[in-house]
């Protein structure tokens, strides 16, 4: 279904409305909330913004995203910057952290550094402001990110900050060969998070890493095709080139510092990575909607 036909349709906005406020399913809620970002009219926000006040943190983490795709919104910003401050929910702080992130809002580093330092339950704190510095493509975050992937870490905001590696400095080798080491570690958490992050950063010398961990044979299904392709894109990309092509792709593939990786395969690992993550999500989701778990 085409819900930009339900742009100007009031009635649609409104239905979809009641049914994200008062559905007895919480799937059917979150469908309707995602179902109103995706219209993203001036009725369809109007619903989502009543969200935000829902008792059920879980409704709120959603409406909050769906406040997020207003991109260059100041309202929105000013909105998204009071309910990482004030609401009482970590889970829908956390959402509204990554929001301003990708809406590239200025002064977050700061921010961001300082909520590593907030405790949470299940590090939730840490591992949105890790996974936020990833989406803000700041350089500067780098040193932090390489200290949270380090071993000793937690695996779960290991597994954060190697995901976020894969997004910053890209003419940065140090970071490639870093990842490069994780590739060899027992969890398969840490080896697929490495992955995702060799993927986006494109450096040929991921290749034969990647071989020798494909011929391991530990990989779980789905990943080792995706790996696969990979590996053979990068060698695509450095293949002999003689004559002017071949100098102005060089040219090319210097002034960027990374090749230009298949974007089929890097929708094949961001593929793999939501589902985990979207798992991860809704587990959390139907947990926090039980009677016993409402302050989460």
């Amino acid at each position: 279904m085409r819900l930009a036909l339900f742009r100007d349709n009031d009635a649609a906005v409104n239905a979809l409305g009641d049914v994200a406020l008062h559905d007895n399913f919480w799937g059917v809620r979150e469908e309707a909330l995602r179902s109103l970002g995706r219209i993203n009219s001036p009725a369809a926000r109007k619903q989502v913004l009543a969200d935000l006040a829902n008792e059920q943190p879980w409704v709120r983490v959603v409406a909050v995203e769906q406040l997020g795709k207003d991109r260059g919104d100041e309202d929105a910003i000013k909105r998204l910057q009071n309910i990482y401050k004030d609401d009482k929910a970590y889970t829908v702080r956390a959402a509204a952290l990554q929001s301003l992130a990708l809406d590239k809002s200025p002064n977050l580093e700061a921010t961001l550094e300082k909520t590593l330092t907030i405790s949470s339950p299940d590090d939730v704190l840490q591992s949105a402001a890790l996974r936020a510095m990833g989406s803000l493509g700041d350089d500067s975050a780098v040193p932090t990110l390489l200290t949270w992937s380090s071993p000793g870490k937690p695996a779960q905001l290991r597994g954060v900050a190697i995901g976020s590696l894969g997004r910053v400095d890209l003419k940065n080798h140090d970071i490639t060969s870093r990842l490069i080491s994780y590739l060899s570690e027992s969890s398969f958490d840490i080896r697929f998070a490495s992955i995702f992050a060799l993927g986006r950063r494109g450096d040929p010398t991921a290749i034969e890493p990647l071989e020798a961990l494909l011929k391991t044979g530990e990989l779980s299904i789905g990943v080792p095709h995706a790996v696969e392709n990979l590996i053979e894109e990068l060698k695509g990309k450095i293949a002999p080139q003689t004559g002017p092509v071949a100098a102005t792709a060089s040219q090319k593939s210097s002034d960027s510092g990374v090749l230009n990786t298949n974007q089929a395969v890097l929708d094949r690992l961001d593929q793999l990575e939501h589902q985990l993550t979207d798992m991860n999500e809704k587990l959390q989701r139907i947990q926090a909607s039980l009677p016993d778990n409402k302050n989460d």
